[in-house]
C-alpha cells in the first residue's frame, strides 16, 4: 500500500508530467514562464503534506491518546475532552417493536421531523415520512422558549398533515438533540455546550455529577469534542477555529474531518497558495477571501475529477470562485485537485484513527469479530471517494498494529443509514415504550 507521505509528491509529479506533455498545447514560452511558480507550488504542497498526513507513527500516538481520553471519560475524572456520556438506553431494539412512532432531529441548519410505522414483520419499517424545516436565524441565538416553541409547533403541524388522529393521543417520540449533553435519564439531560452556530439562552450548562450506571448501555462518546496538540493541524485550521464563534477551541478533531468544515479549510489553503505562489495568477481572486464561497460539495467534485484536462476542476473554480480558468495552465488545475485531495485524505484518516480507537477500547483487536458500523451524514453517504480513503486508512492502522489487515478489515462492515439519527431515535423510543408495557 502506498504510504500517505507520498501522496502529495506523487500528485505533484503527475501534474509535472502533464505539464511537460502539454508544451504543445500551451506553448513553450508560456510553460517556461510558469515553471518557477510551479516549483514553488510543489514545494509548498510538500510542506502541507508533511503537516497534514504525517507518518503513521505520529498517528499511532494520536490513536493512543484518544483511547486514553475515552478511558478517562468513562471514569469521569474530569480531565478528558471525550466525554463518554451515558445515554440511559438500557433496552436495545430487538426487531419486535411495532406500531407508529415519531422522531425529532435538531443539530444543524434544518430541523427534521419523522413519522414511521414499524411492521409486524421482524425489523421492518413499513412506512415512513420525513420533512426538513429550515430553522429561523433568530432561533439560533434566541431563548430556550423560542427554540422549543418552534420545535413543538413544527411537530404539531407535521402530525396534523400526516396523522391528525395522533394529536389527541400520546404518540411515541424520540428526540435526537445533536449537541454535547450529559444524560440524566432516558428523557432528561443537561446541555454541555452549544455548537454549530447555536447560542440559545436559558438551558443549563453541564456540571460533573455521578457515575455511569452499572447496566450495559449505549455510550455517547462525543468523539468530535476531542482536542489535542497531537492533531495534524496547519495554520489554516487555527484560523478556521478562531472564526468558529462559540465553538472556538472546541471540537478540534471534528473540524478536521466534518463536511461542515472541509470545504472552507481547502479554500483557506488555496488562498495561501494564491498569495505565496500565484496559483491563480495576479491579483488573488476576490472570492477566495469569502467564507462559505467554497463548500465541501465543491471540494468533492474537484477531488473526484478524473478527466484528462480536469474539466470539472475548471468548471467548479469558475462557478464557485469566479476564477478565469482560461488563463490557468493544466498544472494549476492538477495542483488545486492535489490540495483538495489532501484535505479529504486527512478527514478520512482522522475518522479511521478514531474508529480504531473505539475498537481497541472494546478489545476488538484481541478478539476480532464481525462488527457493523452504521453511518449517517452526507460525506459518507454521498462521497464515494472519501469512503475509499477511509478503507485505506483502516487497513493502514491494522497493519501498524501487526494485524492481517485484509482479513480483519473484512470483519468491519460499514452500513450507510440515511436519516439514521431520526430512525434510530424513533426505534429506541419504541423499544423503551415496549419495555414499559
Amino acid at each position: 500500500m502506498r504510504k500517505p507521505a507520498s501522496v502529495a509528491v506523487c500528485a505533484a509529479a503527475g501534474a509535472a508530467a502533464v505539464a511537460v506533455g502539454a508544451v504543445g498545447f500551451y506553448g513553450c514560452e508560456q510553460l517556461t514562464k510558469r515553471l518557477p511558480r510551479y516549483r514553488a507550488q510543489r514545494q509548498l504542497l510538500a510542506e502541507y503534506e508533511a503537516a497534514m498526513l504525517p507518518p503513521r507513527g505520529e498517528m499511532q500516538a494520536l490513536e493512543d491518546d484518544i483511547v486514553k481520553q475515552m478511558e478517562d471519560g468513562m471514569r469521569k475524572t474530569g480531565s478528558s475532552t471525550i466525554l463518554m456520556l451515558p445515554t440511559y438506553v438500557l433496552r436495545m431494539p430487538t426487531g419486535e417493536e411495532r406500531g407508529s412512532c415519531y422522531a425529532l432531529d435538531i443539530g444543524g441548519t434544518n430541523f427534521r421531523v419523522m413519522y414511521c410505522r414499524l411492521s409486524d414483520s421482524h425489523s421492518k419499517v413499513e412506512a415512513s415520512v420525513i420533512e426538513q424545516v429550515a430553522i429561523p436565524r433568530e432561533v439560533y441565538t434566541g431563548t430556550a422558549d423560542q427554540l422549543f416553541g418552534f420545535l413543538a409547533r413544527s411537530m404539531r403541524d407535521f402530525i396534523s398533515r400526516h396523522n391528525p388522529t395522533d394529536l389527541s393521543a400520546r404518540p411515541t417520540v424520540g428526540f435526537c438533540f445533536s449537541f454535547p449533553m450529559e444524560q440524566l435519564a432516558l428523557n432528561s439531560a443537561r446541555l454541555v455546550n452549544w455548537t454549530k452556530g447555536f447560542d440559545v439562552a436559558g438551558l443549563s450548562k453541564w456540571r460533573p455529577s455521578g457515575a455511569s450506571p452499572d447496566a450495559v448501555t449505549a455510550i455517547n462518546t462525543e468523539w468530535g469534542c476531542y482536542s489535542s496538540e497531537l492533531l495534524p493541524r496547519v495554520q489554516e485550521d487555527r484560523e478556521l477555529d478562531a472564526e468558529s464563534g462559540n465553538a472556538k477551541g472546541q471540537m478540534l478533531i471534528e473540524k478536521l474531518m466534518s463536511g461542515l468544515w472541509m470545504g472552507d479549510c481547502a479554500r483557506r489553503i488555496l488562498l495561501t497558495f494564491a498569495r505565496r505562489t500565484q496559483l491563480f495568477g495576479a491579483p488573488v481572486p476576490p472570492r477566495l477571501f469569502e467564507a462559505g464561497a467554497f463548500t465541501t460539495a465543491h471540494l468533492s467534485s474537484i477531488e473526484g475529477d478524473s478527466s484528462p484536462l480536469r474539466s470539472t476542476v475548471a468548471r467548479v473554480l469558475r462557478e464557485a470562485l469566479d476564477i478565469n480558468t482560461a488563463e490557468l495552465g493544466l498544472e494549476a488545475l492538477y495542483m488545486v485537485q492535489s490540495v483538495c485531495r489532501l484535505v479529504v485524505r486527512r478527514s478520512a484518516r482522522m475518522a479511521a484513527v478514531a474508529l480504531l480507537a473505539i475498537l481497541r477500547l472494546q478489545g476488538w483487536l484481541e478478539s476480532p469479530r464481525r462488527t457493523v458500523v452504521a453511518v449517517d451524514g452526507g460525506v459518507f453517504l454521498k462521497y464515494y471517494g472519501w469512503r475509499v480513503f477511509l478503507d485505506e486508512y483502516i487497513a493502514e492502522g491494522l497493519v501498524h498494529h501487526g494485524q492481517d489487515a485484509k482479513r480483519l478489515a473484512a470483519l468491519i462492515q460499514f452500513r450507510p443509514q440515511a436519516d439514521g439519527s431520526c430512525l434510530g431515535a424513533a426505534v429506541l423510543a419504541a423499544a423503551a415504550v415496549a419495555g414499559d408495557k
